[in-house]
């Protein structure tokens, strides 16, 4: 089966859509009647949840595409930075079983639709420590999160991740760590002026004052099937891990930086599960994983190996996705 992955794109791709469908059919048979407005601070989700709420099964026909897009931008993502095999879909692969391993349902259209903006994010992270003028990569990092934050809230942890990520890259100048922050808030500054104009600043204030000091960590509330996929998929992050621990990968300063930033992301990406609920649908923790399932995969030698690696994580998906049918 790996070795299907290194054969012609064309049939790849249609591979890949076949997977993509598979994996939301029981979403489209079990397409919501309504959709919930959210109270925390998620206007742009809001807004589209509104404009949908005639037909609420648009909304799940809108996250299949955005989710589609998604996939591959993703798999772009980790050919561009040599972190897959070039013209290959083992980032795509990936991406749908690991998100798939959690029930699609429309608590997790928000992530959804945030992802390719968090994506974009990622990738001028990877190469950000390419330029020697970083401070436009900066403010559109900033400004990917807070589009991000305006669909899925959760999204504003990761500010975070790009602080850190820039200690990683080792910049020094304390300035720089400010430009992320004022892209970040561009976009609130822009909704704030609008509601001033239209008399409802008063409003923003206390949506935003109750949603950001309402923003609090919470218990994790796993079901016995919540708890097996999450050990499934630790059990496949140790042994990815020990396949490029072992294995003649590229070990050069490019790639370890890009490594260090997939680590705090994948850190950020458990913080953001004590603040969604349900747990199982942050789904930026499966795309953390992805990108080590895909490295792992691509670094293997053995066939054998890879191919029961990607059939557990197949079965596993299926097995999740079509339960919600019974």
């Amino acid at each position: 089966m790996l070795r299907f992955f290194r054969k012609d794109y064309v049939e790849q791709f249609v591979v890949i859509v076949l997977m993509l469908v598979t994996a939301w059919v029981p979403a489209f048979v079990n397409a919501p009647r309504d959709l919930y407005i959210y109270g925390n601070p998620a206007p742009l989700y809001n807004i589209l949840a509104s404009a949908f709420s005639f037909a609420p099964w648009l909304m799940t026909v809108l996250a299949f595409v955005i989710f589609s897009f998604s996939v591959f931008f993703f798999n772009s993502i980790l050919t561009a930075n040599q972190l897959s095999v070039r013209n290959s879909t083992i980032g795509a692969m990936t991406a749908i079983v690991c998100v798939s391993s959690a029930a699609i349902s429309v608590e997790s259209y928000p992530f959804m639709l945030a992802c390719p903006l968090i994506l974009a994010a990622l990738q001028t992270l990877y190469v950000l420590f390419l330029t020697e003028k970083p401070e436009s990569y900066l403010f559109n990092i900033g400004l990917f999160l807070s589009m991000a934050s305006m669909l899925y809230m959760p999204s504003v942890v990761l500010i975070m991740w790009v602080l850190l990520s820039m200690m990683i890259f080792g910049y020094k100048q304390i300035r720089l760590y400010f430009i992320p922050m004022l892209g970040f808030v561009t976009p609130y500054f822009i909704m704030m002026s609008v509601c001033y104009f239209t008399r409802n600043l008063e409003e923003f204030f206390a949506l935003y004052s109750n949603g950001f000091l309402g923003l609090e960590f919470q218990r994790m509330s796993l079901t016995s099937q919540d708890m097996i996929v999450l050990a499934v998929e630790f059990v496949l992050f140790v042994l990815s891990y020990l396949v490029l621990k072992s294995s003649k990968s590229d070990n050069s300063v490019p790639m370890r930086k890009r490594m260090g930033v997939t680590a705090v992301l994948l850190l950020s990406s458990l913080l953001m599960m004590t603040l969604q609920v349900p747990v199982m649908c942050n789904g930026m923790i499966f795309v953390a994983l992805s990108i080590y399932y895909s490295m792992a995969l691509s670094a293997l030698k053995r066939s054998l190996t890879a191919d029961i690696m990607i059939i557990v994580m197949m079965v596993g998906a299926c097995v999740v996705q079509y339960l919600q049918l019974l």
